[in-house]
């Protein structure tokens, strides 16, 4: 079963379901087909990071978060197959709202944000309770896209922010440091 065949069939259901015929498609038969595709990861548990039921005795690496840094800092020491890394992460699994970039702003304050609060502003977050703005970052473990920078938990910062971020870093550190950039790791 390929992409285009369960994208068909979404837009069937969708439109059975709803009542809308294929001419008078809608927003919401046409969300319901954005999350049915970014929903294939679903179908392939190799998509997910395993989690170990069973700790050993000892590693040789713990790696503590599983945000973008640590990820990557995984990644690369198992390339060594004689090194047993472990992973720690409070969070969970990413959700199917992460994988599209325009619904982030409904993960803020939820299961995936860890609710940070910033310290009381005298001249900044006026309209908000005891003048502290909520501080998002996010608590589960990613699959990081290209592009995106080393914030802890890309799917609840802006998107246009982050590779902007990212393209500003890469050319900073072209330009201070010829062929020398953190990009390749990505």
């Amino acid at each position: 079963m390929n992409v285009t065949t369960i994208v068909g069939a979404a837009i069937k259901a969708a439109t059975v379901l709803l009542g809308v015929s294929i001419g008078k498609i809608t927003i919401i038969p046409v969300l319901i087909v954005a999350l049915m595709y970014f929903n294939y990861d679903l179908m392939d548990p190799e998509n997910h990071p395993r989690v170990t039921k069973e700790l050993k005795k000892s590693y040789d690496f713990i790696v503590i978060g599983g945000g973008s840094a640590g990820n990557v800092i995984v990644n690369r020491l198992t390339e060594n197959p004689e090194w047993n890394v472990l992973l720690l992460e409070a969070g969970g699994h990413e959700t199917e709202i992460t994988d599209v970039p325009i619904l982030s702003l409904y993960l803020h304050k939820s299961k995936v944000d860890w609710k940070y609060r910033t310290q009381p502003q005298s001249t900044a977050c006026q309209a908000m309770v005891d003048h502290r703005c909520s501080w998002t970052r996010g608590k589960c473990s990613i699959s990081l896209p290209i592009g995106f920078s080393e914030s802890e938990a890309p799917f609840l910062v802006s998107p246009v922010l982050t590779l902007m971020s990212s393209i500003m870093t890469a050319t900073t550190s072209l330009e201070q440091n010829s062929g020398i950039s953190w990009l390749p790791f990505f």
